[in-house]
């Protein structure tokens, strides 16, 4: 009887951490978007415009 138990929880095993990965996703999509929403979350550094710099004299 024992043994059944353990075979079913294994096979139960990838289905559940499959669910479990997409709510960890889901948590920190909302958490980004917050982090969005109250400015607590910078831009990037981005490249200097090459084309401004090249003009400037």
């Amino acid at each position: 009887m024992g043994q059944v138990w353990v075979q079913a929880q294994g096979e139960n095993i990838g289905a559940n951490y499959n669910r479990m990965i997409q709510e960890v996703l889901l948590f920190a999509e909302d958490g980004a978007q917050i982090m969005i929403d109250h400015g607590y979350l910078e831009q990037p550094p981005q490249a200097p415009n090459r084309r401004d710099l090249a003009n400037k004299k």
